[in-house]
């Protein structure tokens, strides 16, 4: 390797020459070639500061990419997009992309001359993001009448022709390039956004939009799995549905809502991205003020209860979990490095208004469980257990009932996010068990006068129902619920027709 003699330094991270080969020869020409005593292909550059995004090309993929480029018409623009990429992707990632040689649209037009490098970049990061370097993906779906069939999607192949198209009738001006996309983030390909983007009336809108204030659709791209989230019905399983550009904008808005101030901006901030009704908004009001009026303490317990101040090492979940049913070291090890946690959330939580939008569950503002969220809010002995992930998103929740004078807890049932899978459904079951246990061994730390005895849960419409018949036993006796219905309906929960056992005081079980 010979490099400029303007060159002083490599710095401490440079890769290994034995790992990696690419060639450069004299003071002002990369050389790209597989023999180093074979001219490559020239090409000039200005400043020394491109050695910077170097191509680095594994040495078992050079030939991928010299064949594509030798072959290239327009070398140039091909080595600037490979340039960018680099820098941006990591090995892996870049090395797949090698191989993957989707350059058909960077090959056959010459944008050089109407865009600026770092408007060129910008365009580069979104026609990525979009997959237009993808190579063809196959998918198994199943007709109506239950067979399995093959279904091919070229990405590359849609977006291509899309956004050739759009250059061509001046629907997407290089001028605007880097207004447009220089603030999104250089990401990960998401079929659903690409879906979207590529829908003819949603492209006209998202244009329309752009023109209004730059970077919309940069920001829609951005917030699109935050976006797809809040956008689901109101019933029961929160069907997901289809994103459209009034949603994205809808979603955007901050100050939808009349009468917010400081006390309410937290409120207003949080159902805002799910709920656009005044309504709703001041549904929400009604009841934070009832709880406030009320002086319904945050928390049963006497302190916040949330596995993080709990549970530091794996020897702590050893300990706690080997009392419920003696797992493996194994397990608990799989549930520390999962990072699935429980909390019991905090009445004064904003969190508790939407928690069934979070949780595929009817139970917030607009939903027909909105009798249960309000009583997790505004009750005393209700509240809401929570399992989130290791993003700190809560992906499962179960309302929990305390009768004091009877001794006994009885949580309405468990939902859990339509995402979630099988497998994981196993380890939130065992957080839940986990959180059950933490809180009951504190209620009776904190009530030895009337401690609890036993805490069930109900199982109509469970997301753990697999889990729990498999680990539990059932309950010879149904323990009674609130009403957690309004003035229109009487709503006992979905414990009243059958529970089981989730925990049972060991030392009562003894004493007897």
């Amino acid at each position: 390797m010979t490099l400029s003699k303007n060159i002083t330094n490599i710095g401490e991270h440079a890769i290994p020459f034995e790992n990696f080969q690419y060639i450069i020869k004299n003071e002002n020409y990369f050389h790209l070639t597989n023999n180093p005593n074979i001219t490559g292909e020239k090409i000039e550059i200005s400043d020394n500061e491109i050695l910077n995004r170097l191509i680095i090309i594994h040495w078992k993929e050079k030939n991928i990419f010299l064949e594509e480029y030798n072959n290239a018409s327009n070398k140039e623009t091909l080595f600037k997009v490979y340039n960018y990429l680099c820098t941006q992707l990591n090995k892996e990632n870049f090395l797949n992309f090698v191989k993957n040689k989707n350059m058909k649209f960077f090959n056959k037009i010459h944008i050089n001359d109407k865009l600026k490098e770092k408007s060129f970049n910008d365009f580069i990061k979104f026609y990525y993001n979009l997959g237009g370097f993808l190579q063809p993906i196959t998918k198994k779906r199943k007709t109506k009448s239950g067979n399995e069939i093959e279904i091919t999607i070229d990405y590359a192949q849609k977006i291509e022709e899309f956004i050739t198209n759009a250059l061509t009738q001046i629907k997407l001006s290089f001028d605007k390039i880097h207004t447009m996309f220089d603030s999104m983030e250089f990401n990960e390909f998401n079929p659903n956004f690409t879906k979207f983007f590529l829908d003819k009336n949603n492209f006209e809108k998202l244009l329309e939009e752009e023109r209004k204030q730059s970077g919309f659709i940069a920001r829609c791209y951005n917030e699109f799995k935050k976006i797809e989230k809040a956008h689901t019905s109101n019933k029961g399983n929160q069907r997901q549905l289809l994103v459209t550009v009034e949603k994205c904008k809808d979603y955007f808005i901050k100050n939808k809502f009349a009468g917010i101030n400081e006390e309410t901006r937290p409120i207003a901030e949080t159902i805002a991205p799910y709920f656009s009704r005044q309504a709703s908004f001041n549904n929400a009001i009604k009841i934070n003020q009832e709880r406030m009026e009320n002086n319904t303490p945050n928390h049963i317990l006497n302190n916040h209860l949330k596995e993080t101040d709990l549970f530091k090492t794996i020897e702590d979940y050893k300990k706690e979990i080997n009392d419920i049913n003696k797992d493996t070291l194994s397990t608990i090890t799989e549930l520390a490095n999962k990072k699935f946690t429980f909390e019991l959330l905090s009445k004064d939580s904003p969190i508790n208004f939407i928690l069934g939008k979070l949780c595929s569950c009817c139970a917030h503002l607009e939903g027909t469980g909105y009798g249960i969220m309000r009583a997790s809010i505004v009750h005393p002995d209700v509240q809401n257990i929570v399992i989130k992930n290791n993003k700190g998103e809560i992906i499962a929740k179960s309302t929990l009932y305390i009768n004091r004078n009877e001794r006994y807890g009885v949580c309405n049932n468990v939902e859990v996010n339509i995402n979630v899978s099988e497998e994981d459904k196993e380890l939130i079951y065992k957080k839940y068990e986990l959180a059950v246990k933490s809180f009951a061994e504190k209620y009776n730390e904190e009530n030895k006068d009337k401690p609890l005895k036993t805490i069930t849960v109900g199982m109509h419409l469970n997301d753990l129902n697999k889990q729990i018949k498999k680990h539990k036993n059932k309950s010879l006796e149904l323990y009674q619920a609130i009403n957690y219905g309004t003035d229109e309906h009487t709503y006992l929960g979905d414990s009243s027709n059958e529970q089981y056992i989730i925990w049972k005081n060991q030392n009562i079980k003894k004493n007897q």
